[in-house]
């Protein structure tokens, strides 16, 4: 699912909630990861869908990382990453799942992909 550009952390909770998201992948361009991710996690939590994965790319530098993975995501990935690797962490993360471990954005399990 594709949700278009430019959509407020309030909006993208509106979306991951009506489709019944397990998963979300959020792409930054503009710098500005370190406020919308963020606000996008915590929107998450509030309403209840702390099961949901979260995953981030774009240019995001190394020394910001940290506070995301703080945050609940727990993946990030930078330009040209390649769609086999994020597979690989969503089927990694679903491993989890269904060996009863927490990798939700709001189940604070501490585990982030490599």
């Amino acid at each position: 699912m594709y949700t278009g550009l430019r959509k407020t952390p309030e909006e993208i909770v509106r979306i991951v909630m009506d489709e019944d998201a397990a998963a979300l992948g959020l792409s930054t361009l503009s710098g500005a990861h370190d406020v919308l991710v963020p606000a996008v996690c915590d929107g998450l939590r509030e309403e209840g869908l702390s099961e949901v994965i979260v995953f981030a790319g774009g240019i995001i530098p190394s020394d910001e990382r940290d506070s995301l993975h703080n945050q609940g995501v727990r993946a990030i990935f930078g330009p040209g990453a390649r769609t086999s690797e994020i597979l690989e962490f969503l089927k990694a993360a679903s491993g989890r799942i269904e060996s009863g471990e927490p990798v939700g954005v709001g189940e604070n399990s501490g585990w982030r992909w490599r």
